[in-house]
C-alpha cells in the first residue's frame, strides 16, 4: 500500500468502518512511513476534537442539529468527515491550524478532566479499546528492587499471551509466582483454563487461571468508570513527554502516563498488595500499539513437538507443602514420646539413639521424614547429657529436629517435654541448639 491510498483510508479506520484486511495493511504502513504517520495523528488529534466538542464548533447547521435531534449519527458522520476530508486535502497547515482552534475553544468551554494539551482520558480509554494488538513488559518492585519481570502481548478483546521470568529466585520472595518463571502462558480472558508452556522441557498443561497478578489490561477497559481520574501533571519518559493521569479502578490507584499526541499509554504504574499485605510496585511500559500478531501464538491447542506434563499449580503446591509439614510434626511426636517412655523406663536416661526406639514402635518406617523421603533417618537427635528430671526447663531443650540443607521456611523441632514445634527463625533455632 502507498502513501495515496493509505491516506484514503484514514477516515474510514478513525471511525472504525474498515475491514481488517485493509485495516493491518494501513497499521503496517503507518510503522514504516514516517511522512503518513504524522498526517494521521494530526488527522486524529482533530478528529478526537470535532466528535467530543462539535457544539464548541462554529458553523454547525440547523440541518445537523435537527438530525442530532432524531438521533441519525450515521448521516452525522458522514458529513463530519466530509468535512475532515476537505481540509485534509487543503493540506496539513489547515488542519494543524484548525486543530489548534477548536483546541483553543474546547478549553474555554469546559476545563474538567482535562489537562493543557487538550488530553481527556475518555478519549485515552477509547483509543486504548480501539488497538487490535498490544505488547508491553511489566515490572514488579519490592522496595524499589526487580523482583519479576513479565512479556505480553494481547489481541483483540480476550486473548493473552505472557512470559515471566526474574532475576533471582523469586520463591524466598513471592512463592505464588515460583512456578511461572520461564514460562509461556496463553489464554482466553472468556475461558477459565489457560495453557502453560515449557519451552524448555516442551511440556504443556491446562489449569485453572484463577487471580490475574499482573495489570489486567482488558479487565481495566472493561471496568473503567468515566470521571473517576485526575490530571496529576507532566513529565518526563524515556525522552517523551508524558501526561499524568491517577485512576480511580475500583478502589485501587493506577497512574496513566499518556503520550500527548497518540493519545495512548507509555507507562502505567499501579500498586498490588498479595494475599499476606505485603505491597509491590508494579510498572508496565514499552508499549506497542497494533502490530501483527498472528493468530498461532494464542492458540489454546497444544504445540506440535510438546507433550502432557506433571505440573502443580502453585496452590496445590503449597497445600502439599503444608500436608508434608504436619505430617512431619506427628511423626516427630511420636519419636519424641517414645523418647520419652524409654527415659521412665530407664532412670531417666535417654536412649543411645532412635534406632534404640524400635521396642517402643518406632521402627524404621517411622524414622521416615516425610519430608525428607529421600533419607532413611530423617531426624537429627540431640541426645541431653542430664537425665530427664533433671532437665530445667524441658520445653525450651531441643530433642530432635528435622534433617535440613537448606532453611527455607522453617524446620519441625521437638522439645524435651514432648511438644513439636515449626520454628521459622534460624537464629533462635542457633541459640537453643548451643551454636
Amino acid at each position: 500500500m502507498n502513501c495515496e491510498e493509505c491516506q484514503k483510508q484514514f477516515v474510514l479506520l478513525l471511525e472504525d468502518m474498515i475491514d481488517e484486511s485493509p485495516k493491518r495493511e494501513i497499521t503496517e504502513h503507518l510503522q514504516v512511513c514516517a511522512e503518513c504517520r504524522e498526517t494521521f495523528n494530526k488527522l486524529n488529534n482533530l478528529h478526537n476534537r470535532l466528535r467530543h466538542y462539535q457544539q464548541a464548533v462554529a458553523g454547525y447547521s440547523l440541518e445537523h442539529r435537527v438530525m442530532d435531534d432524531i438521533g441519525n449519527q450515521r448521516g452525522i458522520i458522514q458529513r463530519r468527515y466530509a468535512m475532515i476530508k476537505r481540509y485534509t486535502r487543503v493540506g496539513l497547515g489547515l488542519a494543524a491550524s484548525l486543530a489548534i482552534v477548536v483546541g483553543v475553544m474546547c478549553l474555554l468551554w469546559t476545563s474538567s478532566g482535562k489537562h493543557g494539551h487538550g488530553v481527556v482520558f475518555a478519549d485515552v480509554i477509547r483509543h486504548m479499546r480501539n488497538v487490535h494488538t498490544v505488547q508491553c513488559k511489566s515490572y514488579i518492585y519490592q522496595n524499589d528492587q526487580v523482583i519479576g519481570q513479565s512479556e505480553a502481548m494481547y489481541k483483540g478483546d480476550h486473548l493473552i499471551r505472557m512470559k515471566m521470568s526474574s532475576p533471582f529466585d523469586i520463591s524466598k520472595v513471592v512463592p505464588e509466582l515460583d512456578y511461572f518463571q520461564g514460562k509461556t502462558i496463553i489464554f482466553d480472558t472468556a475461558q477459565p483454563k489457560m495453557l502453560v508452556l515449557d519451552t524448555e522441557k516442551k511440556t504443556a498443561m491446562f489449569f485453572d487461571r484463577g487471580r490475574p497478578q499482573y495489570f489486567d489490561y482488558y479487565k481495566f477497559l472493561t471496568e473503567f468508570k468515566d470521571g473517576s481520574e485526575k490530571v496529576i501533571g507532566t513529565r518526563l519518559i524515556d525522552g517523551r513527554e508524558a501526561i499524568g493521569f491517577l485512576v480511580d479502578n475500583n478502589g485501587q490507584e493506577s497512574t496513566f502516563w499518556v503520550d500527548p499526541q497518540t493519545q495512548l499509554p507509555i507507562q502505567i504504574e499501579h500498586q498490588v498488595v498479595d494475599r499476606n499485605g505485603v505491597e509491590r510496585k508494579e510498572i508496565t511500559k514499552d508499549f506497542v500499539f497494533d502490530a501483527v500478531l498472528d493468530d498461532s501464538l494464542f492458540s489454546l491447542e497444544i504445540p506440535e513437538g510438546y507433550k502432557d506434563g506433571e505440573v502443580e499449580f502453585p496452590p496445590i503446591k503449597r497445600a502439599k507443602e503444608l500436608s508434608l509439614r504436619v505430617e512431619s510434626a506427628a511423626s516427630a511426636n511420636r519419636i519424641a514420646k517414645a523418647c520419652i517412655r524409654y527415659a521412665d523406663d530407664n532412670a531417666g536416661q535417654w536412649p543411645e539413639d532412635l534406632k534404640s526406639l524400635e521396642v517402643y514402635g518406632v521402627d524404621a518406617q517411622a524414622l521416615i521424614n516425610p519430608r525428607r523421603p529421600d533419607i532413611a533417618v530423617g531426624w537429627v537427635y540431640l541426645r541431653p547429657s542430664v537425665p530427664l528430671h533433671k532437665i530445667k526447663a524441658p520445653a525450651n531443650k531441643i530433642l530432635l529436629h528435622e534433617v535440613f540443607e537448606e532453611w527455607g521456611e522453617g524446620i519441625n523441632v521437638v522439645y524435651a517435654d514432648g511438644h513439636v514445634y515449626f520454628l521459622n527463625d534460624q537464629a533462635k533455632f542457633n541459640e537453643l541448639i548451643g551454636k
